[in-house]
């Protein structure tokens, strides 16, 4: 568990917007320390903005496809991980796929 101001540094969202989020009800700590402050979960946090990013492109409802999370590519034979993968029919005919990286 981390404090809000460790969670803020290891991923560059202010420590301003986790409390916007756990106000809104997107994200909620997982806990409090004994003084009251917010202790977030890395991971947790993660699949919240990712889940919201997901949501917010199929909104938009103008040919996006989500293909999955945590998609394993091999690249000049290295393997990597993409967080986000999306698929855009108006670009299925030159084969671009769309990359999106909440941090």
């Amino acid at each position: 568990m981390m404090t809000i101001k460790e969670m803020s540094e290891l991923t560059g969202v202010s420590a301003r917007a986790l409390r916007y989020y756990d106000e809104i009800g997107l994200f909620h700590p997982n806990g409090r320390s004994e003084a009251g402050y917010r202790l977030y979960d890395e991971k947790e946090l993660e699949d919240a903005l990712e889940q919201n990013i997901t949501r917010f492109l199929l909104e938009l409802g103008s040919g996006f496809a989500f293909i999955g999370r945590q998609k394993e590519i091999i690249v000049a034979g290295k393997t990597r991980k993409i967080d986000m993968l999306f698929y855009h029919i108006k670009f299925a005919g030159n084969a671009h796929w769309h990359r999106f990286c909440p941090a």
